[in-house]
């Protein structure tokens, strides 16, 4: 039966303990009755959750029948339970035939979610070569990428730590043409944290810090003061002959870019001119800086909280030829005020520009934009909650709620350079405005990753500044359970990411992105006037596009320009239990104009999940300008990461980015063994193979 096939493959993939798998027995927790919940304004949709109640869906109309028959014939001992099955009222309940296929895609969801997440503790120190199963990779193609994000989720203590507290998994793949075979190799990044929380001689693991989204079950919970848990498992960057893994909560760990190992911290060389300040700030930025002071040595020898937290996105000047990162401080998690220092550095990784900015919000931002003259950022406004948190009682997140007393989103302008009265250029005139006050983005949302942004200047002299990226409401976002995570489970829950509504507090009236795709792509574009006034400010949604999506990626030539192509994972939707994630599919947004964007895209398969799309421009394309009359922004490659659940494999997947949405589209397919299989990436880069080498060259000269 299905069933039996799905519990089988739970002793591989699942997030539970190594102690449960070893037993061959489910969790207590799984053998509670599976909900099944449809919603009459979501027809196509199937709320799944074992032993949790379906949320926001009213209890009427219901049936019950057998889930799984008892026992199997791999040892595992299975409870014998009950399936409730609800539905709103007026919504008949399917016959027999479909209520069965629809209890069976449903238990099936579930196993597959688990495997996305499934622990990955080998290392492959020596590369591989992967096994092409489909197609042939093209002979243009030469190059390494990598693939940043957690590696492990349970310990041998009895602990399970949330996806984001994950330590750092560091995957590569080498392609060199036609003729050779395509390497594979992984190691984890060799931090701080790993360092004490895996023994070398024994191969086990005991975690022993909570981690901001964690909470231990097998290790020290309350007063652990452990939190701040560098894992270096976000995404990865490449820059002047450096590598580098990044995580929100910490430095950058440097690594090798050959061999994968762990060189150690990096560190931003200081030294440059501050151009930009807050030199006065208000009363209140004042009192809050006095406060600021004072917690300074809690947070450093309690906490051991870094003075200055690199955010995991940075963004690439190809004009002026810079790497730009963002910081924050980190007394900035428990005040309402933001402090971002941006370091502009050079191709010698010397710090050439270093503007910090104080805003009197309290803000998380993950993701921003940058465009000739501006940082941009979309604020995600969040406030002190529960103290409780900090004395190990819940997560260490459950500190921090969503700030929705705002009917908008805040937008702010923050300028690169200093203001040249001199010139005539519009866009250094409209720098002059007080960068902090916000402009008003009329919808509400959470920002959660940037596609592009550009800057535009009108017939009128107007400036047009343009954010592209994936939001969601604040309905849907919820920051302690994130993936389905629940500190109390060995299982994450599926729901959290499939429902339109998580987040009770948040008020429905105030103005939101649309519910039926919680994340999505929108276009944030603002008008100021000459001398930097608001003229208009909007929010448009790329309404031709169906799918809930993440992921946004384009032609890295045309960044900080306006691009025609955006691409994205997304959900199809073909899976009912699954309508907004995990993603199956990679979709391309062509066309100027986000109301009329044509949508093309390329399902991975029944039973088959997507991760991060990464665009390669053709070798032959890559020389050309995006200003030549012969510049394709479509000529390249769109590359990305294929989890098949059912075959419990990885695959590496290349698709040709011209012939997205045609049969033709896949240009090669290659699998991963079976015993290597890794758990959901977050963030990856591509990069040329003589900067590869370039990396391990430079750090083995210092």
């Amino acid at each position: 039966m299905a069933s039996h096939a799905l519990i089988s493959s739970f002793r591989t993939n699942s997030f539970c303990d190594h102690e449960v798998l070893r037993n061959r027995v489910l969790p207590t927790e799984l053998q509670a009755p599976a909900t099944f919940a449809f919603r009459r304004d979501q027809p196509r949709q199937i709320q799944c959750t074992l032993g949790v109640p379906a949320r926001g869906v009213p209890r009427a109309n219901i049936a019950t029948f057998p889930a799984a028959a008892a026992g199997s014939s791999c040892g595992l001992h299975v409870k014998k339970e009950l399936v409730s099955f609800r539905s709103v009222p007026k919504v008949d309940i399917p016959d027999p035939c479909v209520e069965n296929k629809l209890r069976e895609d449903a238990e099936e969801a579930f196993w597959d979610y688990q495997f996305l997440y499934r622990t990955q503790r080998s290392e492959v120190e020596v590369p591989i070569p992967l096994t092409l199963v489909e197609g042939a990779v093209p002979d243009d193609l030469a190059g390494v990428y990598y693939l940043c994000g957690p590696g492990i989720f349970s310990d041998d203590d009895g602990s399970q730590v949330h996806p984001l507290d994950g330590h750092g998994y560091l995957r590569k793949f080498v392609f060199n043409g036609a003729t050779d075979p395509v390497m594979y190799s992984a190691r984890f990044i060799d931090t701080e944290a790993r360092q004490q929380e895996f023994d070398k001689e024994n191969k086990t693991w005991k975690f022993t810090y909570r981690g901001p989204f964690s909470l231990l079950r097998g290790g020290d919970r309350f007063g652990n003061l452990k939190v701040m848990k560098n894992v270096a498992n976000t995404s990865a960057l490449q820059w002047a002959g450096r590598f580098m893994c990044l995580y929100e909560g910490g430095i950058p760990y440097e690594v090798d870019a050959v061999t994968l190992k762990t060189l150690g911290l990096f560190s931003i060389k200081e030294g440059c001119k501050r151009l930009i300040s807050n030199p006065h700030g208000t009363l209140r930025s004042a009192a809050v800086g006095v406060v600021g002071k004072m917690i300074q040595p809690i947070l450093k020898g309690v906490f051991d909280m870094p003075e200055e937290r690199m955010l995991s996105h940075v963004k690439y000047d190809t004009k002026r030829r810079r790497l730009v990162v963002m910081t924050c401080r980190r007394e900035d998690m428990v005040l309402p005020k933001s402090t971002f220092t941006m370091y502009e550095l050079n191709t010698s990784m010397e710090v050439v520009q270093r503007n910090v900015f104080t805003l009197d919000e309290q803000l998380m931002i993950h993701d921003w934009g940058l465009t000739d003259n501006h940082y941009v950022l979309l604020a995600n406004r969040v406030k002190l909650n529960s103290a409780g948190s900090l004395a190990g009682m819940a997560p260490t997140i459950n500190c921090l709620s969503l700030d929705d007393s705002l009917p908008h989103t805040p937008l702010f302008l923050l300028p690169r350079q200093l203001v040249d009265l001199t010139t005539s250029s519009p866009a250094s005139k409209i720098t002059s405005r007080d960068w902090r006050i916000p402009l008003k983005v009329p919808d509400r949302m959470w920002f959660v990753h940037t596609a592009n942004a550009f800057e535009e200047v009108d017939a009128d002299g107007n400036l047009r500044v343009v954010l592209d990226g994936t939001a969601c409401s604040y309905e849907w976002f919820s920051l302690l359970h994130m993936f389905g995570y629940e500190w109390q489970k060995k299982w994450l829950d599926p729901t959290y990411m499939n429902t339109a509504s998580n987040n009770s507090a948040s008020s429905p009236a105030a103005p939101g992105l649309d519910a039926e795709n919680p994340v999505q792509l929108v276009r944030i574009s603002t008008l100021l006037s000459q001398e930097g006034k608001e003229i208009r400010t909007e929010c448009e949604e790329f309404e031709n596009n169906k799918c809930a999506c993440d992921f946004p990626a384009l032609n890295p030539l045309v960044a900080g320009s306006r691009q025609e192509h955006t691409y994205l994972a997304a959900a199809s939707g073909r899976r009912q239990a699954f309508p907004y994630f995990p993603f199956d599919t990679l979709v391309n947004l062509s066309g100027h104009n986000a109301a009329e964007a044509n949508v093309s895209s390329w399902f991975a398969g029944k039973r088959s999940f997507v991760g991060e799309p990464v665009y390669i421009p053709r070798s032959t394309a890559a020389a050309k300008s995006p200003d030549s009359p012969d510049f394709q922004e479509d000529d390249g490659y769109l590359v990305t990461i294929q989890y098949a659940a059912a075959e419990e494999v990885c695959y590496f997947v290349i698709l040709d980015a011209r012939r997205i949405g045609k049969q033709d589209a896949l240009v090669a397919r290659l699998r991963l063994p079976a015993k290597y299989a890794f758990p959901y990436g977050f963030h990856g880069v591509w990069t040329d193979i003589d900067e590869s080498v370039q990396s391990a060259a430079s750090r083995n000269t210092n």
